[in-house]
């Protein structure tokens, strides 16, 4: 037997639509003995990604995880200045539903979360606000440096010109962004901490490859991880930003802390 994707389509009162998610269930498992991973996806992505451009559910049978991929727009998983409130929605409302529907375990030990590119982002940033929430965090080539958003360029003129209309939908037409919640160095450096955990008490894994565009603001995370001593895994190789490199490194992210 292999593992089970079961697609959920739900009625949300926080984005006042009915929104979906997949949710990937090793067989022969009781939900409340699994360890549950939320595996976020990138810009211009959706729930499915993960499991059309990878082998997660394979992945989820061999190591008996629960995997959850919710949707989240293009919204860096933050409230919109001019959107839906993702950042709330996804670590209340959504975290609640999955965890009732599927009787998964709301302890801190039970629950990673992980994502690619925006969606690394949007774990760091889930998790390093909600230390109590969970145990685990994986950023595969994030946009990691957010204080310094106006320098994430992609080289591409016209995606460059909609990045720009993007995060003015997301924060507003003129944004600081250094020393907010929005800040995963700021969030270092201040080590916040919920309910008497704090961002020391993650362990976090990084991967971002030296052909990836995003690689200048992971080294600058990664030297602030590095002098907090952060329990930091880092992986690199020669890799872009493409989903090979993500579907390799979902399996190796798995193997290291469940290997």
């Amino acid at each position: 037997m292999g593992a089970s994707v079961i697609n959920c389509k739900f009625s949300s009162n926080l984005l006042y639509y009915q929104d979906e998610c997949n949710v990937i269930l090793p067989s022969l498992a009781k939900p409340e003995d699994l360890k549950v991973l939320y595996l976020l996806h990138g810009i211009h992505g959706t729930c499915h990604d993960w499991i059309t451009y990878t082998n997660i559910v394979r992945l989820a049978e061999n190591y008996r995880v629960a995997v959850v991929c919710p949707n989240a727009k293009n919204s860096f998983y933050a409230d919109m200045r001019y959107g839906e409130p993702f950042y709330t929605y996804l670590t209340t409302e959504f975290m609640e539903y999955v965890q009732r529907t599927f009787g998964f375990s709301s302890r801190r030990k039970d629950n990673l979360i992980a994502g690619l590119s925006m969606g690394g982002y949007g774990a760091l940033k889930i998790a390093f606000n909600n230390p109590d929430k969970f145990c685990i965090v994986g950023s595969f080539s994030g946009v990691l440096d957010m204080a310094n958003i106006k320098g994430f360029v992609t080289g591409d003129e016209q995606t460059d010109r909609k990045n720009i209309q993007l995060f003015i939908s997301i924060f507003g037409e003129d944004p600081v962004l250094a020393g907010t919640d929005n800040d995963l160095i700021s969030l270092i450096q201040r080590n916040k901490t919920v309910n008497g955990y704090s961002v020391k008490d993650l362990l976090v894994y990084q991967y971002c490859g030296t052909s990836d565009f995003l690689y200048l603001h992971n080294m600058s995370f990664k030297k602030c991880a590095e002098e907090a001593k952060l329990n930091l895994k880092y992986a690199t190789d020669g890799g872009a930003h493409d989903w090979e490199r993500w579907d390799e490194q979902i399996a190796l992210f798995l193997q290291e802390y469940f290997g």
